[in-house]
């Protein structure tokens, strides 16, 4: 956890002391998004008084999980949009953010299921995602009324991998955690 607590905290701080790249600027953003910390970027001035505009910020991070849901369902996916998007559902998580929850319980199946081995292994390099990103997954699992009754379906045929892939701690907590939030 210290260790992606650092990662992110560098990427913030070379985000903000230097030109930076597209990739940069979404995990920056991502960081910056999950630690509420304002950015100048979505500063507006109305009727002459300058003030934050959550509703810009909103936007933007919008836009940057419609990029990696739209990236991480192609053919050929990049290990770090996979970390940013099990990232994203972390942040949701902690932050209690329903909108963005509500997409995941629907965007996350499909992504496992096109890239199961880079989904899971990026699920056990970073353990701190695992409750959040299983409870996503779960709710796939009659979310709007779909998908209803399928999970033992899908136990069938990826809970050995998971149980293969992941710690035998954390396997044995996603795994409990998609039983107890499926329908």
């Amino acid at each position: 956890m210290k260790k992606t607590i650092v990662f992110w905290l560098m990427l913030l701080v070379a985000a903000t002391s230097f030109e930076v790249t597209a990739e940069q600027d979404i995990d920056g953003m991502l960081l910056r998004n999950f630690l509420d910390i304002e950015h100048p970027q979505f500063f507006e001035t109305v009727d002459g008084a300058t003030r934050y505009s959550p509703l810009k910020a909103y936007q933007a991070s919008s836009q940057i999980y419609v990029d990696l849901r739209t990236r991480l369902n192609a053919d050929q996916v990049d290990a770090n949009d996979m970390k940013r998007m099990l990232f994203f559902a972390y942040s949701a998580s902690v932050r209690k953010a329903a909108a963005s929850l509500e997409a995941l319980n629907t965007d996350l199946m499909p992504i496992l299921q096109k890239h199961p081995d880079l989904f899971l292994q990026t699920l056990k390099t970073n353990p701190q995602f695992v409750a959040s990103v299983c409870y996503n997954l779960g709710r796939y699992f009659g979310f709007e009324n779909k998908h209803q009754g399928e999970l033992p379906q899908f136990l069938r045929g990826y809970k050995n991998r998971i149980k293969n892939t992941l710690e035998a701690s954390d396997a044995k907590i996603c795994l409990k955690i998609m039983k107890k939030n499926a329908r």
